[in-house]
């Protein structure tokens, strides 16, 4: 898990299904061009599920940026 500061994400699913988590909070990606916003300052990740190989697009507002980026103490 991580989170930005300033940057939002956006992903959208092109192949296979997934869950985002945000905060604790799961939400499916099952629906192909399907995606979720992830708004700054949110913990997230994203994981991908059953026996597909998921592939997603990722978009970033700013463009991402290594000095944006703040990995979680893992909690599952």
């Amino acid at each position: 898990p991580h989170r930005h500061k300033f940057t939002a994400h956006t992903y959208v699913l092109i192949d296979g299904a997934g869950i985002v988590w945000m905060d604790g909070q799961s939400y499916p990606l099952v629906d192909v061009l399907g995606s979720h916003r992830v708004p700054p300052d949110t913990e997230h990740w994203v994981e991908s599920i059953g026996s597909e190989v998921s592939r997603l697009i990722e978009i970033s507002k700013p463009a991402w940026n290594p000095n944006d980026h703040f990995l979680v103490a893992e909690r599952r």
